[in-house]
């Protein structure tokens, strides 16, 4: 794949090495936004079925880039931490079900409603990390599977772990969950849109994600996945679209007991949103077209010249059986992150910093000239 960063609005001498943080958004989601604005304008030209069509073109795109078999167990949510309140809100725990496995230093929207549910059910959360820093991922991928048994309810985590790329082992995790009759709940954030996700072989139970990252969506737009087992539970919103034939907005006051199909019940009220769906549906339309194989072997290919060079300079890389390349860390030697920090400003890098980690995320917008700036800064701080 060449670079396509003409499909970007981007500044020429800003080098973006953190779409972890936000994503840009394409040209042709900027012009969908637009078209969705224009819409609104007119909104006498909106008929019933813009509430519902473009909805389920997205859950179907979902669907497509996760190998998800069936698009009406994906609901529409504003956030991962919306999605994960539903999926909470629906946990059976069974006698002897005492534990919740959550990672170190995971992100606060996969930690605190487990923690919530922890102190309603008197269940006790075990934060599962790395014990050696030469072989960081190695021990924390086993770490994870030493920590499920029996007393395991479920195991709340990530595929690439958000402050420095960690990978992680979801098919032999869900493998060990599934032996012990444990739930695997995934945020997929940090991951899902650049990073291959397989959910036929993982079997996650619950899947969410944020759309403003890798999906190149807008703000305040993803989903959440729910498994069958979910499928007959109680929503945490009562919205009108989400009942039975609520197409049909004539009889809307005779009110529904019953549910749309599949997970629709856990869709966030105003879902049918006629600007931010023509968006993710232009981000999710160009993934597809790209395919996430090789959005993920475009950043293999930017990264690997480099890799050598960073180490050489005594920076640390974890191995890249543990590492995803889209999303990475830099960890540092000494206390220089100030500095660094400083020269990257100066020389309009944009990456983020995550402890000792510089974290560094590529797209198909990067290109050599924007590691090469990164390195001349690690270089003049290090060689």
């Amino acid at each position: 794949m060449r670079c396509q960063k003409d499909k970007f609005d981007l500044d020429q001498e800003v080098s973006y090495l953190n779409g972890a943080y936000m994503s840009p958004l394409l040209r042709s989601a900027i012009e969908a936004g637009y078209s969705g604005v224009d819409m609104k304008r007119r909104p006498y030209e909106i008929s019933i079925p813009d509430f519902f069509d473009p909805a389920e073109q997205l859950k179907a795109q979902y669907a497509e880039i996760l190998n998800i078999l069936n698009p009406h167990q994906i609901a529409l949510t504003p956030s991962v931490s919306y999605g994960l309140a539903n999926a909470a809100n629906n946990i059976h725990i069974p006698k002897g079900k005492n534990k919740i496995i959550v990672l170190e230093e995971q992100f606060p929207s996969n930690y605190y409603i487990w923690a919530d549910l922890a102190k309603k059910h008197d269940l006790r959360i075990e934060t599962v990390g790395p014990t050696e820093p030469a072989n960081r991922g190695a021990t924390w991928n086993q770490n994870i599977l030493s920590a499920i048994d029996d007393s395991t309810l479920l195991v709340a985590m990530c595929h690439a772990h958000w402050a420095d790329g960690t990978l992680f082992d979801l098919v032999a995790i869900g493998e060990r969950c599934r032996a012990h009759d444990a739930l695997l709940i995934i945020d997929g954030t940090q991951s899902f849109g650049a990073l291959p996700y397989d959910q036929a072989e993982v079997q996650a139970d619950i899947i969410a994600a944020a759309g403003y990252k890798w999906l190149m969506g807008p703000y305040a737009l993803g989903f959440c996945y729910f498994s069958e087992a979910f499928l007959d539970g109680h929503p945490i919103e009562m919205s009108w679209i989400n009942r039975k034939d609520s197409q049909d907005f004539k009889n809307l006051v005779n009110y529904k007991t019953e549910y749309r199909s599949g997970a629709q019940r856990y869709e966030m009220g105003e879902a049918a949103n006629f600007i931010n769906i023509p968006i993710a549906l232009a981000g999710t339309t160009q993934i597809l077209e790209w395919g996430v194989d090789q959005i993920q072997s475009y950043s293999t290919e930017l990264l690997t010249p480099y890799l050598d060079r960073l180490i050489e300079l005594g920076l640390i890389i974890e191995d890249s059986q543990y590492r995803t390349d889209h999303l990475f860390g830099i960890r540092i030697p000494d206390d220089s992150m100030s500095l660094i920090q400083q020269r990257c400003e100066e020389a309009d890098i944009k990456v983020s910093y995550r402890g000792d980690a510089i974290r560094v995320s590529l797209h198909v917008y990067n290109e050599p000239k924007d590691l090469d700036k990164l390195y001349e800064v690690l270089s003049s701080v290090y060689a």
